[in-house]
């Protein structure tokens, strides 16, 4: 089914912008990264986002944190995951 963009918030956008560029940040740095290594940089970044919230950081630092979450999470789902799930079934 189809997203419907019109839907979306221009901060949605901007945030899913955000994303998209911290995604291919984070992949020219770590191409080829495992499961384990990918999750434990997912579980330090929401640990940012909870050291920013207890600290009362500006909402702009909260929210690049919360980018970075968003971004790990991105990665196990696409790089490690499906990666993992197509060499089970034998796909290219």
């Amino acid at each position: 089914m189809p997203t419907d963009w019109s839907l979306m918030k221009a901060a949605d956008l901007e945030f899913c912008s955000e994303l998209r560029d911290e995604v291919a940040r984070a992949r020219a740095k770590f191409p080829h990264q495992p499961l384990d290594k990918t999750m434990y940089a997912l579980f330090e970044e929401a640990g940012e986002v909870a050291k920013a919230l207890n600290e009362e950081e500006p909402a702009h630092r909260v929210r690049a944190e919360l980018v970075q979450v968003a971004a790990m999470a991105l990665r196990v789902a696409v790089d490690c995951l499906l990666d993992s799930y197509d060499d089970e079934r034998g796909a290219a």
